[in-house]
């Protein structure tokens, strides 16, 4: 455990976190008290001027449609109070039913990160699992080089040997790196780094939403991450103009399409984010024990397709869905084959 420690300091220096530095130390109502005091003693021993901001239970009665997020709207003052910190530190616990936090999908998040940043701990089993995802120089260079690829191009292409076809723009020149650490470096991808995700690596980007279209079919192996299961049987989904329009198959394709019809909102089937992972040195898939959602997002190669929310366009839910054997084309180049990156530049 004096390993945990040392790594959470180290993360957070990594990210730039000094004596002195104003931090929001943020949680639910539920957290694992234990855990918790790790990050307490480290903020502590770094001299920083920190606070625990616990944010509550709704007060609004929560339906069973609402129950998969859980995402609190911030009030202004919430929103004033983080603007104002040198960094956030906002530790998730994963449960289920999963309780409020705040989310990068909330209208009020670019604001926030506009002014400071913002690093996300979601990891199960921390002992275990935040030093075996901890971002190493590899990792860090070979996402910030993937990102910069990425928002040069113009045409996406993804397909598989199984039947997947879909294309799709960028028409932004933006993408968006995943390594781990909100460290608040402009990226060559054109983005300044104030927010990511601690023990993930990854690429995406914004696809110009009535651009996509084509066929995403998921194979037995791959992962639905708001179903926490993987895919047992062949899902075909059919997407127009940046929807998801059908969705057909047997037993997987049923409880998917109940996860979406549960929210009653067109906007939950809209594409929101495509891209692949890039944690080789870290990442293990769903037979693995210490398998867990930076796993999913981040195992290299693996094709992610997110739908529903954005923070530019609210929707109820939000879904990833990993494809482990996808060939991913940026402007008619190969980058990922079979689910393995293949290009020199960002391997």
């Amino acid at each position: 455990m004096a390993n945990l420690s040392e790594l959470i300091r180290k993360m957070l220096q990594l990210c730039g976190v000094k004596n002195g530095d104003r931090v929001v130390l943020m949680t639910s109502h539920r957290y694992d008290e234990y855990y918790i005091n790790f990050y307490r003693t480290v903020l502590n021993n770094l001299e920083t001027d920190y606070v625990h901001m616990i944010i509550p239970p709704q007060a609004k009665q929560i339906t069973y449609k609402d129950l998969d997020t859980r995402q609190l709207v911030l009030s202004r003052f919430n929103v004033d109070l983080l603007k104002n910190a040198d960094f956030i530190l906002n530790v998730r616990e994963i449960t289920r039913p999963p309780f409020p936090w705040a989310s990068m999908y909330q209208p009020e998040f670019n604001e926030i990160i506009s002014k400071t940043r913002w690093l996300d701990v979601m990891i199960e089993k921390p002992e275990i699992n935040i030093p075996r995802l901890f971002p190493t120089e590899a990792l860090i260079s070979r996402t910030i080089k993937g990102a910069e690829i990425l928002a040069k191009a113009r045409n996406i292409k993804i397909t598989s040997e199984a039947g997947t076809f879909l294309t799709m723009e960028n028409t932004k020149h933006y993408a968006h790196a995943q390594y781990g650490l909100a460290d608040g470096l402009d990226l060559p991808c054109g983005e300044k780094h104030n927010w990511d995700n601690f023990g993930f690596g990854l690429v995406a980007f914004y696809p110009k939403l009535d651009s996509v279209n084509g066929t995403l079919i998921l194979e037995s192996g791959d992962y639905i991450l708001k179903l926490q299961r993987d895919v047992v049987d062949p899902v075909k989904i059919t997407f127009k103009d940046g929807y998801a329009k059908k969705i057909e198959g047997g037993f997987t394709a049923k409880l998917l399409q109940r996860w979406f019809d549960r929210w009653e909102d067109p906007e939950v089937y809209g594409v929101a984010h495509v891209g692949w992972g890039t944690h080789k040195e870290g990442a293990v898939w769903t037979d693995s024990l210490y398998f867990c959602v930076a796993d999913a997002e981040s195992y290299p190669g693996v094709m992610q397709i997110g739908v529903g929310a954005t923070s530019d366009r609210p929707s109820l839910g939000h879904c990833d869905i990993e494809c482990r054997h996808c060939n991913i084309y940026l402007d008619n180049e190969l980058i990922v084959k079979d689910g393995e990156i293949v290009n020199p530049q960002c391997s």
